[in-house]
């Protein structure tokens, strides 16, 4: 099983390590992993097998988050790293701010996204009222992947990884990506206030998330696709996930063909 470092001791879930129990039992042999087709051809893979969940929970108000390291060319080196969010928000009020990404540490890899998943739009307004006796003014920034009137296009954001289901057919065009991205991020929204210089009135933020356009489909097995490229040496694979309770992130296994001599 790949370890898994802890940013806060916790332990997991019954119910999902009881899924997982269920995920191995079903599980005939390591040939019933290699399920994902390149193109038109099918290439001998390399298997290995990861066995792993993450899920960061909050406990007592604090912040919380898991992540791991796969090794996805086995020589004991971690190429990319899943991270497992979740935060409790408790103003304007409560609600809970999760998450689950993953970022390549070896240049060598990269993985498909969806392209034009980075591009969201952000629209302003500003609100006045009274907190006591103070006056109050919120500047109120939405982030939505819908657009609407007088919104300001912003491409800067990270963008959303390309999921796969299982037997998919695979070809090279897609938009490969070596930066950090999204499997998914939960609406959120958070509001900070302060008094002015002369302590007379109030300003805050009020910043809206209302979550990734893309997100990765929850309770399925879904697949990632990488490269990687070494000289002239291109190799291609994937990596099997699965997600529940937004932010509960199983790695059944990955595979990635052999070079070609």
């Amino acid at each position: 099983m790949t370890p898994i470092l802890k940013m806060k001791s916790h332990s997991f879930f019954s119910s999902i390590l009881a899924g997982i129990s269920l995920v191995k039992a079903c599980r005939k042999d390591d040939k019933s992993h290699i399920k994902f087709l390149f193109g038109e051809e099918t290439d001998e893979m390399i298997l290995t097998i990861h066995d792993t969940l993450i899920n960061a929970t909050t406990v007592s108000g604090e912040w919380d988050q898991e992540s791991v390291g796969l090794d996805l060319d086995n020589n004991n080196q971690s190429d990319i790293w899943f991270f497992s969010f979740e935060d409790l928000i408790t103003y304007p009020e409560e609600n809970l701010w999760s998450y689950i990404r993953f970022n390549i540490t070896n240049d060598q890899f990269s993985v498909a996204a969806i392209k034009g998943s980075n591009v969201y739009y952000e629209t302003g307004s500003t609100s006045f009222d009274y907190y006591g006796t103070f006056p109050r003014r919120t500047n109120n920034l939405i982030r939505s992947c819908e657009y609407s009137e007088n919104a300001v296009v912003d491409s800067s954001y990270y963008f959303t990884a390309e999921t796969f289901e299982a037997g998919s057919k695979f070809t090279d065009e897609v938009l490969w990506n070596k930066n950090d991205m999204y499997l998914n991020i939960s609406p959120h929204h958070q509001a900070i206030y302060n008094y002015n210089m002369t302590g007379d009135s109030i300003i805050g933020e009020h910043y809206i998330h209302k979550g990734l356009c893309h997100s990765a489909p929850q309770n399925e097995t879904i697949y990632l696709v990488f490269k990687k490229e070494l000289g002239l040496q291109t190799n291609y694979g994937w990596i099997e996930l699965k997600i529940s309770d937004e932010n509960a992130l199983y790695i059944g296994a990955s595979a990635i063909t052999k070079d070609v001599e």
